[in-house]
């Protein structure tokens, strides 16, 4: 039986809604959940399209975009400061 039977219509757009106002998470927390929402969305569009579109829906793919610049940003920022804390550590 396919696994988008089970899968309540709004899910998706439920679970993406619930990743975007989880403020406390570290991004790495959030890139686990992108992850296994990924691994369900692969495995099911095998079947059914259905959750494929329900994500694409929900803006999934706008917020992962968004995600992504983001941590890239934050990653930037955290090696520019770790490339100075490295140089200033390095001076007796």
């Amino acid at each position: 039986m396919c696994v988008c039977v089970f899968v309540g219509k709004g899910c998706i757009a439920l679970c993406i809604e619930n990743m975007q106002r989880v403020q406390e998470l570290l991004p790495i927390e959030l890139v686990e959940m992108f992850v296994t929402v990924f691994c369900f969305l692969k495995d099911s569009s095998d079947v059914s399209q259905v959750l494929l579109d329900d994500f694409r829906a929900a803006n999934g793919y706008i917020f992962l975009t968004e995600f992504l610049l983001k941590f890239v940003s934050l990653f930037k920022t955290f090696r520019t400061k770790l490339k100075s804390h490295l140089f200033l550590a390095s001076f007796p």
